[in-house]
């Protein structure tokens, strides 16, 4: 009996754990499937981010080929009252072809999803909500080139005509006490407000 009531507690337990997991990114994962904003006011997300020149991984090899190497994952996610839970708002396939001279030139994986493959040195843009927000926001680059990037999480109140530049920075001055060659997640990446400008027009990468 005692038995059963163990197992009918642990069974209760794992499924509000799949419970909240479901609500909070969905039944598997984080729900990367994109939501249209609204409360837009010309407010965006921007990021260029840093060459990749000097990365630790430039050359070809199983796990992908040196072109692909020198680009950045980026993913934007948001909690708002409207976009509960956890809505990832990076635009879909053609918002981002917009961006480029020649998409077909381009490393095979921004090709492959240009929703979260970027290239360095280039401007990019998406747009958010004004209002306060909670925003989650992932960098890495591919060839661990030592320019930053990391995971950072932050409530922002953005007003309209206002954006949020996305800024990667050394992590070294950011340990974790007492753990060598440690750095706390979001030590490489901060998210700062800045008046926007008008992106009707816009120079084109590559």
């Amino acid at each position: 009996m005692k038995k059963q009531i163990k197992l009918n507690k642990l069974i209760l337990l794992l499924n509000c754990t799949y419970l909240m997991n479901c609500l909070h990114w969905g039944p598997i994962g984080p729900n990367y499937n994109y939501q249209e904003v609204g409360n837009f006011s010309n407010t965006y997300i921007i990021f260029k981010l840093p060459s990749l020149e000097n990365g630790l991984k430039n050359g070809d090899d199983f796990f992908g080929s040196a072109t692909d190497k020198k680009t950045y994952f980026v993913s934007v996610f948001i909690d708002n009252e409207e976009l509960l839970p956890s809505a990832c708002v990076n635009p879909e396939y053609g918002y981002w072809r917009n961006f480029y001279k020649d998409f077909n030139s381009l490393p095979q994986i921004i090709r492959n999803e240009p929703r979260f493959n970027f290239l360095p040195d280039c401007e990019y843009f998406l747009p958010i909500p004004k209002g306060k927000n909670h925003f989650k926001v992932k960098v890495y680059n591919r060839n661990k080139s030592p320019v930053g990037g990391g995971e950072i999480s932050r409530s922002i109140d953005v007003p309209a005509n206002f954006s949020i530049r996305i800024n990667l920075k050394d992590p070294r001055g950011n340990k974790i006490e007492g753990m060598e060659n440690r750095f706390a997640l979001d030590a490489g990446i901060s998210l700062d407000l800045e008046p926007s400008i008008n992106h009707a027009s816009f120079p084109l990468c590559r």
